[in-house]
């Protein structure tokens, strides 16, 4: 994984991926838009590198949403080592249960 050196000392980065999962307790495939606040510390992501991962690793793959949170969450924070990280999962079109919402955030893993 490229990390790039926050030369530029960006203070916020915003991104949106979305993955399309099945839901490891529903059985029901959902599409998952992800938002991801991410305050960089030494670096930054490859955003291509950040969509390859949720497309192989995320995208497909039998996970309930809190795992998906999960997953994405510890990529970030462990590749990439950010002063603080928010990862926001909305899943509203699920045949089997009303919209939810999933969050997780914190950091200071500056390595």
């Amino acid at each position: 994984m490229q990390k790039i050196a926050n030369e530029e000392k960006v203070n916020r980065i915003h991104m949106k991926p979305y993955a399309d999962c099945k839901c490891a307790i529903g059985q029901d495939w959902y599409h998952i838009q992800f938002d991801v606040e991410f305050l960089p510390g030494k670096w930054y992501p490859d955003y291509m590198e950040v969509s390859r991962f949720v497309a192989d690793d995320i995208s497909g793959q039998v996970l309930n949403i809190e795992q998906a949170v999960e997953r994405l969450w510890s990529f970030l924070d462990n590749t990439y080592c950010p002063a603080f990280l928010r990862v926001k999962a909305v899943v509203d079109a699920c045949i089997t249960h009303f919209p939810v919402e999933v969050e997780k955030w914190g950091g200071g893993n500056d390595a």
